[in-house]
């Protein structure tokens, strides 16, 4: 399991704090990637709401203020889309460290992020 410590303790104890920082924070990521030149594409005719929404109940059940996640499996929402290729994950992770950076994350805690979202790099 990834070590998430530092994000935790950044993001503070209060679950609905918490859960409006990731919201702002994964949609100015959502965002981002949508409009990236590389990896846009992926995002086209998508409700990036709902693709926050999920991402944030993800976070919040990791981070332990949620008992269970209750969106798709990560292998199964990506599923209907073109194949992503090791450089459009490679490019993902770049563009969230830079998101993670502008919302003045510590570098232990983005890395944290990081280290937490390429474990699934091989099953999208």
């Amino acid at each position: 399991m990834i070590n998430l410590t530092a994000l935790k303790q950044e993001l503070g104890a209060d679950a609905e704090a918490v859960g409006i920082k990731l919201e702002k924070v994964l949609t100015r990521f959502y965002e981002t990637m949508a409009s990236d030149t590389m990896i846009g594409f992926f995002f086209q005719n998508k409700d990036l709401s709902k693709i926050v929404a999920h991402q944030k109940n993800l976070l919040m059940m990791v981070l332990g203020f949620k008992k269970s996640y209750d969106g798709p499996p990560v292998n199964q929402a990506h599923q209907n889309i073109a194949p992503i290729l090791k450089g459009h994950f490679h490019r993902r992770m770049v563009l969230l460290r830079k998101t993670l950076e502008g919302f003045t994350f510590s570098e232990k805690a983005t890395t944290e992020w990081v280290n937490f979202e390429k474990q699934f790099e091989d099953v999208v």
